[in-house]
């Protein structure tokens, strides 16, 4: 076999990892584009349940804060193909795979390389004090699963930079939701969700510095995945309401807690009830 880099797909058969641009091995597991579609439709529809990367941060700390809107939303969808090394693509694939222009590609290099991205000959690898990938072990700053499905979803349907801007309020959340709950507030590791202290939606976008907060609102309310919304606005944490002043993120598109308590499940609930009441109303 030709020692040459070759354009092909890879699935770990026991993490259901996928990489891109991976040498070929012995063992390796390669798929057609049949199965390449089939894989990506599983992994979307069931995102919440298979790959993710980790994201390291620390909560109460607007870490993205000097990064433009659409730069921080092409993060996340790069650092879904990193692999348990870090690896995520060679440099000169960022355009081709981000899907952006030569001059995008610049200002996105400028804004990572050396920050987040590492660059080593052309491969380019995650710093692992921001990702990573596989067992956590014990981790020294907070941390929540970015989920690729998902993630690669929302980006593939964004057909402008000023898309890829809105899709970035989602990340900006990051640091200031709850842990167990997801739920937009003041005290991340607060596990009784009583004692909950509330943000609401207008001292967060303050906090980052955006006005017309009802534009934003209505448009994170347009993107959904399998019916269900990605976040939610409440007033009461009963049902959603598009014009609640608190918000709640669909623990499909990032999770840091336990996925077994009862927490998770009545988060899921709630956008599950949502979805079936949104796929009624299209019928």
């Amino acid at each position: 076999m030709s020692s040459e880099r070759r354009h092909i797909d890879y699935v770990d058969e026991e993490t259901g990892e996928y990489i891109y641009f991976l040498e070929i091995r012995e063992g390796d597991t390669l798929r057609t584009k049949e199965q390449n579609d089939y894989f990506f439709d599983k992994l979307e529809r069931y995102a919440d349940k298979t790959d993710f990367v980790w994201l390291k941060f620390a909560y109460n700390n607007d870490f993205y804060a000097s990064i433009s809107p659409e730069n921080l939303t092409r993060l996340m969808y790069f650092a879904t193909f990193c692999n348990n090394e870090g690896y995520v693509m060679t440099d000169t694939d960022i355009k081709t795979m981000l899907g952006i222009n030569s001059n995008q590609v610049k200002s996105f290099r400028d804004a990572f390389f050396g920050r987040a991205i590492i660059k080593e000959g052309e491969r380019l690898y995650l710093k692992d004090d921001l990702f990573g990938k596989g067992k956590i072990g014990v981790p020294n700053r907070d941390y929540v699963r970015l989920f690729t499905g998902v993630t690669r979803q929302l980006y593939k349907r964004c057909e402008t930079t000023s898309e890829h801007a809105y899709l970035s309020y989602f990340f900006r959340m990051i640091p200031f939701v709850n842990r167990q709950t997801n739920i937009l507030c003041c005290s991340q590791h607060e596990q009784d969700r009583e004692h909950i202290a509330y943000m609401t939606t207008t001292e967060f976008f303050n906090l980052i510095g955006r006005t017309h907060h009802g534009r934003i609102k209505t448009q994170l309310q347009t993107y959904r995945v399998c019916g269900e919304l990605l976040i939610g606005f409440f007033d009461t944490l009963d049902t959603l309401s598009p014009r609640g002043n608190h918000a709640i993120i669909n623990p499909i598109l990032y999770y840091g807690g336990d996925r077994t308590k009862q927490n998770y499940a009545d988060i899921r609930k709630l956008f599950t009830d949502e979805k079936e009441a949104y796929l009624s109303s299209q019928t």
